[in-house]
Parts: C-alpha cells; structure tokens; sequence
C-alpha cells in the first residue's frame, strides 16, 4: 500500500521552479553551495 500526500508531482516541480532564482541568487553570492549529494548546504557566515 502506497500512502501518498495531497501534493502531486506537477506542485512539487513547481515550487522548485518558484525557488530557483533564489536558489541560483544564493550560490552566486556564495551564501549556499551544493553538495557532492546534490543538496544545497549554508556556507559559513564568517562569525
């Protein structure tokens, strides 16, 4: 048995392409970075 959530593929796909230019703004600036996983990681902040 499959238990799902009401979000679908299509919402999942286009929340993601909701955040992507601020996800693209983010690696540019240097404030995350993207793993060898393919997950984003927060650089430190310098504190």
């Amino acid at each position: 048995m499959f238990a799902g959530t009401s979000f679908g593929k299509s919402d999942l796909k286009d929340r993601m392409k909701e955040r992507l230019p601020e996800v693209i703004a983010a690696k540019k600036a240097g404030t995350v970075g993207e793993g060898s996983d393919g997950l984003l990681y927060v650089r430190s902040i310098g504190w």
